[in-house]
């Protein structure tokens, strides 16, 4: 078994938008979206038996351009977050 894991690509806007699929605007023009396109070209003969996202929109739109010319799903999963921003923690002192 291999397992690839692969980072998102440059992102912008808000880093914790969870955008439904199809994703766009949350890579940037500039460098995010050839990265992808560079990610994927990189991995054109690598077969993909699952794919797994996490639901922030810079990670999926990233898998979305990666897995573009593949039959291979992207599962979101829902619990595959880093740290998420906390109101309460504001108001300590």
């Amino acid at each position: 078994m291999k397992i690839l894991l692969i980072r998102h690509a440059e992102m912008t806007g808000d880093p914790f938008v969870c955008p439904g699929s199809p994703v766009s605007g949350c890579l940037s023009e500039e460098n995010g979206i050839p990265q992808a396109k560079a990610t994927r070209y990189a991995l054109r003969h690598v077969k993909f038996d699952y794919a797994f996202s996490s639901p922030f929109g810079r990670a999926l739109q990233t898998a979305e351009i990666v897995l573009e010319p593949h039959s291979t799903p992207i599962r979101v999963l829902p619990f595959m977050h880093e740290w998420l921003p906390n109101a309460k923690l504001e108001e300590v002192s």
